[in-house]
């Protein structure tokens, strides 16, 4: 078994622990990630919000994934994408059907033409009806409880594509044990601290758009040359201004950049683990090459212009670390590394770290 999906294994493993997962669903994500749907997992919470953890796994087959690979190696590649998605929705339709039969309410609805399958599922298993929202989209029936879950599988956008996906939600119940407060201020002062030990120093960053080109922005797609992500709270435009702090690991300390992530990744669970007026989410899992990038991000809720990130990645440059501060709404550049500055388009690389690609 790969190290990878090991990791990821114990991470169901450890998330299940702490909430009263289903049995049925822990197993169906460990044999998921065996077949490549491997799941994302979030944990949210923080203010008047109740503590979630949210699984998460993505199907996909099209047969114009692979671009410029011999015809004959092509069938092969077809042919074991096709087999491991019918393992995959065999695996989901059988745990699902089983649980079908002790849901508090479900929906389920499938048609089939020509192997154009479109197949839907959505549940309430919580067992507190007082905790409960059930709402209708189009024909779709939706719940929203202390536990719950969702599937759909149907055509996609080229002819003989499939698109996918399965998403379960808990919530974490409340312990009686106090953990000792950790706020977000002094994550921050820890996380440089673990920086400092290594005299790695940090990058001071300014970032900001405002409201007019925002709007002309959102109006033309996400393909600006500079803005990578983007997180606007209710959709609609506006201006956004972002004070970032990035520290970089160089290239040849590999294990030191992997141990400076796990420590920041404890740090932000520790973070979770305590009650913060704020709300959070956290990924768990996140790597300096996978999407996503995003550690942890949290939202001012009583004054919803205000909002933190902690990311990680990659590039030619090293291994890089983000603590970012946003008021208005949080647009981060594409290569956050090495953008000093920048307004609107307009934009200043630090010394010598220039991408490639905008030389």
């Amino acid at each position: 078994m790969k190290k990878t999906t090991l990791l990821l294994m114990l991470v169901i493993l450890s998330t299940a622990s702490q909430a009263q997962i289903n049995p049925k669903m822990s197993e169906l994500f460990r044999r998921l990630t065996e077949l490549d749907a491997v799941p994302s997992i979030v944990k949210s919470g923080g203010g008047a919000n109740p503590t979630r953890l949210r699984y998460s796994s993505n199907l996909y087959y099209s047969p114009d994934r692979y671009l410029g690979v011999d015809i004959l190696v092509l069938d092969s590649l077809l042919k074991e994408d096709k087999r491991k998605l019918k393992e995959q929705v065999a695996a989901i339709r059988h745990t699902l059907d089983e649980l079908q039969e002790v849901a508090q309410e479900s929906f389920h609805y499938e048609n089939h033409k020509v192997g154009k399958d479109t197949i839907y599922y959505s549940m309430n298993l919580s067992q507190d009806s007082t905790r409960v929202y059930k709402f209708q989209e189009g024909s779709r029936t939706y719940y929203n409880s202390d536990e719950f879950l969702d599937f759909h599988l149907e055509p996609f956008v080229h002819e003989g594509s499939v698109a996918g996906s399965l998403i379960y939600t808990v919530s974490v119940p409340q312990t009686s044990s106090r953990h000792e407060p950790y706020t977000r201020e002094m994550m921050i002062v820890d996380i440089d601290r673990l920086f400092k030990e290594h005299r790695i120093k940090p990058r001071k960053a300014l970032w900001q758009h405002d409201e007019a080109y925002s709007d002309s922005a959102w109006r033309c797609g996400n393909n600006e040359p500079v803005w990578g992500s983007k997180f606007c709270l209710d959709g609609t435009t506006c201006s956004g201004v972002t004070e970032a702090t990035i520290y970089t690991v160089p290239h040849d300390q590999k294990q030191l950049a992997n141990e400076m992530l796990e420590s920041i990744d404890n740090l932000a669970q520790r973070y979770t683990n305590s009650p913060q007026e704020l709300y959070y989410q956290y990924n768990y899992g996140v790597s300096f090459r996978a999407f996503p990038y995003e550690i942890l991000f949290c939202l001012d809720e009583y004054s919803p212009t205000v909002n933190y990130s902690i990311q990680a990645r990659e590039d030619g440059f090293g291994y890089h670390f983000l603590v970012a501060y946003t008021k208005g709404n949080q647009w981060i550049p594409r290569s956050w590394p090495s953008v000093k500055y920048v307004t609107n388009e307009e934009i200043t690389y630090f010394k010598g770290m220039k991408p490639k690609e905008d030389k």
